[in-house]
């Protein structure tokens, strides 16, 4: 139980981190990055076809790697250069370097400059609550529009690029209207793509308010519910489901301090009970309760078993871009990405990635941060990485939400070196720079120093002895004067 004097610096640091926050913007690639993946635009350079967000990774993939170099390393940096590597290996074997070594090049530095830029430009609490500020003042300005398309098929990003740039085609026209609405993509290629976009701000906005001492986290999340409402797509709405669920159950068990390890028992035999009384596995199961109808979760699930064969027949290498066996009468869409992935570029690359979002949850978890505002960014992090890791299972990932997704998994990694002062956020001023969330220097600099020794406290003189008085015993040597803390010696 915290002492009322800790209880008091946790505020103040909470307050110090809000106002720097209100005051600060995040790092301008971040911000670029957060708007430009929503953007419908694209133009063909040759055979390429960019958008501003392919642009933005392309200008700024050194010098995010750069930046990253200078910093520690964790684990996960090294999973997803992993991933990234062998992807494009495996487009180059599967098809050869002279026909695709453009497209493999562009896959390469649209996943690892993503990621770069969460982990060269997100490097604290200050950083993380003015991205996550950001992030939320953009969804006030998309879900509006979310809620117009879905309403009345108007779409204010498209009406503004179209004149200039090629647009993506309104997906829409090809569904059935659901609950008497049109499925809103806003400026993503599919309405699933801005489901899953809106989604991954339930969590983070609802610990940010707890973070900077307010309240009304529901409500400051509210945003990206009602964003990922009007794509009136599963793979959003699952997120957002999850990340409500972790954020119940922490808070029923928050006194119980194993209420993590019981999660994964609880889920372990949940799995086990499922197995034994139906007579379909687990998978099947939980995909027929995710999707709205039963015939899209029966084609899923045909769509799982025909993809493990395509896996299990290419396990190394995978397909690449070429059309996988299945029935004819199957379309071609697979909305699996972790299945994709496999099927793709093989079971490594399915493995380098997968791992890099199993270990940066659970390094992140078992970090003993004691500063209330990163423990609170850690858990928020954490729940949407957990619903984005089950969500997209069900859903693929491409475009700008792929980016955006990889972003994230990056802007997690400095919760795995914090030390308990911010680390690479932009020098504060005012309150904040008093208590201590400015940035930390770079290698080498103040941070590899020692700290600074603190004030010795005040001491009190000693009277010397009178002349000729006997010396007590054992007070042969001189007698060290005593220190004594500021403030408690006697009044004069």
């Amino acid at each position: 139980m915290a002492s009322e004097p800790q209880r008091a610096g946790r505020r103040d640091r909470a307050a110090a981190i809000r106002d720097a926050a209100e005051k600060a913007l995040p790092a301008l690639p971040v911000m670029l990055l957060v708007v430009v993946v929503a953007l419908p635009a694209f133009f063909n350079v040759g055979p390429l076809r960019l958008s501003p967000a392919r642009v933005l990774l392309l200008v700024m993939f050194f010098p995010a790697v750069m930046r990253w170099m200078k910093g520690p390393k964790v684990i996960a940096d090294w999973l997803v250069l992993g991933y990234c590597l062998w992807t494009t290996l495996s487009l180059l074997i599967v098809h050869g370097a002279g026909e695709i070594w453009q497209f493999a090049g562009i896959t390469f530095v649209e996943a690892f400059g993503a990621y770069m830029i969460g982990r060269a430009y997100i490097g604290g609490p200050a950083d993380f609550s003015a991205f996550t500020r950001f992030f939320h003042k953009v969804l006030l300005v998309f879900a509006p529009m979310a809620m117009l398309e879905a309403v009345a098929g108007i779409r204010p990003l498209t009406m503004l690029f179209s004149p200039v740039f090629s647009t993506f085609w309104w997906a829409a026209t090809g569904y059935e209207k659901r609950l008497g609405m049109s499925r809103a993509q806003v400026g993503f290629e599919h309405p699933i793509l801005w489901g899953v976009y809106a989604a991954t701000g339930f969590a983070l906005f609802f610990f940010a308010r707890r973070a900077s001492g307010a309240r009304g986290g529901a409500g400051y999340a509210a945003v990206s519910a009602v964003g990922t409402f009007f794509s009136l797509s599963m793979g959003g709405l699952i997120n957002i489901v999850l990340q409500s669920g972790l954020i119940a159950y922490d808070y029923i068990l928050r006194r119980n301090k194993d209420r993590w390890k019981l999660s994964l028992w609880l889920a372990a035999a949940a799995y086990v009970v499922v197995d034994l009384i139906s007579n379909r596995n687990p998978f099947e199961v939980a995909t027929t309760y995710l999707v709205f109808d039963s015939y899209t979760a029966y084609y899923r699930i045909l769509i799982f078993q025909f993809g493990m064969d395509n896996v299990i027949a290419h396990p190394i290498f995978g397909i690449g871009l070429n059309d996988w066996a299945r029935p004819s009468w199957m379309p071609p869409s697979v909305d699996n990405f972790w299945l994709l992935t496999a099927m793709r570029g093989g079971v490594p690359a399915f493995l380098f990635l997968a791992f890099a979002l199993i270990l940066t949850v659970v390094r992140n978890g078992r970090r003993n941060i004691l500063d209330p505002v990163a423990a609170d960014q850690r858990k928020a992090l954490n729940f949407v990485l957990v619903g984005l890791g089950i969500a997209i299972s069900t859903v693929h990932l491409w475009g700008g939400v792929y980016y955006h997704v990889m972003f994230l998994l990056g802007a997690a990694g400095w919760m795995q070196h914090f030390q308990g002062g911010d680390a690479g956020s932009p020098p504060p001023s005012g309150r904040a720079a008093r208590i201590g969330t400015g940035r930390r220097a770079p290698r080498g600099g103040a941070e590899d120093q020692a700290p600074a020794p603190a004030a010795p406290p005040a001491t009190l003189p000693v009277r010397p002895p009178r002349p000729g008085a006997p010396t007590p015993p054992g007070r042969d040597r001189p007698v060290r004067p005593a220190r004594l803390p500021l403030g408690t010696g006697p009044r004069r």
